[in-house]
């Protein structure tokens, strides 16, 4: 079916279906499918050089990482991803403050991560984005990609 008439008939497009299920995860405290997703997405977007944390997390968390990078010769990944990142996912309402909690711990781990990409449910405006950015940059020297509900959901409808 096509996008006109899709539109026509009244029924949803791919988009509004992703962002349905996604608004549908907390209330199902669905953090791990999220991280599976992400995950998946990573794998296929981003670099299919990643592992998953394992658990259980227990009370020493998981310092910041659900996933993580792992080194393949001098360089990371296989879409110029370099050094050591770590991924974090959230279904959280309040972005900002849980990927500095993240961006926090992931700086506190013995091997400081070069990066950190961050997997939000939740729309980021671009200017919360690029202040995110900011701190993690001069805060602990860790770069930071935001990927969030918009991003997941172009990914994932394509």
């Amino acid at each position: 079916m096509e996008a006109a008439d899709r539109e026509r008939m009244g029924v949803p497009g791919i988009d509004v279906l992703l962002a349905y299920g996604l608004d549908q995860l907390p209330a199902r405290n669905a953090h791990h499918e999220f991280e599976h997703l992400c995950f998946a997405v990573s794998q296929r977007k981003i670099t299919s050089s990643i592992i998953p944390a394992t658990g259980p997390v227990g009370k020493a968390g998981d310092a910041g990482a659900d996933f993580e990078t792992h080194i393949i010769g001098a360089s990371m990944g296989d879409q110029g991803l370099h050094g050591n990142w770590i991924f974090a996912c959230s279904l959280a309402k309040d972005v900002t403050r849980k990927v500095r909690d993240d961006v926090d711990a992931a700086a506190q781990r013995t091997e400081r991560p070069d990066g950190v990409a961050f997997f939000s449910s939740q729309n980021v405006t671009a200017g919360e984005r690029e202040r995110l950015r900011d701190y993690a940059s001069s805060t602990h020297g860790i770069a930071l990609e935001i990927f969030d509900r918009q991003a997941l959901i172009t990914w994932l409808g394509l």
